[in-house]
């Protein structure tokens, strides 16, 4: 888990590179990232 600070305005934010978990499989957020841009470009791209 990483932390992310801002310390001049005093936030600090908890990330996780996971975005779910199903049982044994771990699914990271850059996975979904890549899938939905692969879903969104070849279902709405201009033929």
């Amino acid at each position: 888990m990483s932390i992310v600070k801002f310390p001049g305005l005093g936030l600090e934010f908890n990330i996780s590179k996971i975005a779910f978990q199903i049982g044994n499989i771990i699914v990271y957020k850059y996975a979904v990232c890549i899938v939905l841009r692969n879903y969104f470009g070849i279902n709405f791209s201009e033929i």
